[in-house]
């Protein structure tokens, strides 16, 4: 079973970020991905849109299987 401190270590410094359902449309998910890049988010970010090449300049992403690294947070947005 994991140590619980790195379970936590996960949560507020991830390595990697998906966020499904993001958009280049203004939504939910184009704002998290914006203020994840401006305040310096040292992850990956993996957007998650079947409708988009790219989101804010990242690489999307059809499905998550199609992420090829571990994934530390997840957002599911809508709108």
């Amino acid at each position: 079973m994991p140590d619980s401190a790195q379970d936590i270590d996960r949560l507020l410094a991830p390595r990697s970020i998906t966020i499904i359902g993001a958009s280049e449309k203004p939504s939910i998910g184009r704002t998290l991905i914006e203020s994840l890049t401006a305040c310096g988010c040292a992850g990956a970010i993996y957007p998650v849109n079947p409708k988009y090449v790219s989101v804010c300049g990242y690489s999307c992403h059809s499905r998550l299987d199609d992420i090829d690294a571990r994934v530390d947070v997840l957002a599911l947005v809508r709108g």
